[in-house]
């Protein structure tokens, strides 16, 4: 999707699980994803975040997800999401240049990657897309 074709607020929503370790990257984060129309529910590691799902998860359309976290990092909280959710749009992220993902999440259709900090338009089009891709339930994207 082209820059000049990033979507207004009434044509996106939806509801992001946000999940990162740094204070002010999930308050950064939550406000960037407010102010490109979705709603955020945040988590400040991977078994908040699970436990999150599962008293949300019927209002979850997407999950941003920090790779590196104490408690339960990215890697361990995607493959428990894809256990309970095997078509959950899920999203990694981190800020180190040098990133391996395992074979399972690379070739998982309904996964992604974006490096922090975040390009609003391109995130914003990252789960716009996921979202319609991979059918999910909760948001008026298809």
């Amino acid at each position: 999707m082209a820059p000049e074709q990033v979507m207004s607020y009434q044509q996106t929503g939806g509801t992001v699980l946000l999940v990162d370790d740094e204070e002010i990257l999930r308050s950064m984060g939550e406000s960037l994803l407010e102010a490109l129309g979705f709603s955020a529910i945040v988590a400040q590691h991977g078994a908040e975040a699970l436990e999150l799902y599962r008293s949300h998860g019927s209002e979850i359309d997407i999950v941003l997800l920090d790779l590196i976290m104490p408690v339960m990092g990215g890697i361990e909280t995607y493959h428990e999401l894809r256990r309970v959710a095997p078509l959950l749009p899920i999203i990694i992220c981190s800020g180190y240049d040098e990133v391996s993902l395992e074979e399972a999440i690379i070739d998982d259709p309904c996964a992604g990657f974006v490096h922090k900090p975040y390009n609003p338009k391109e995130l914003q089009s990252l789960i716009i897309r996921m979202m319609r891709d991979c059918g999910t339930p909760t948001s008026g994207i298809r």
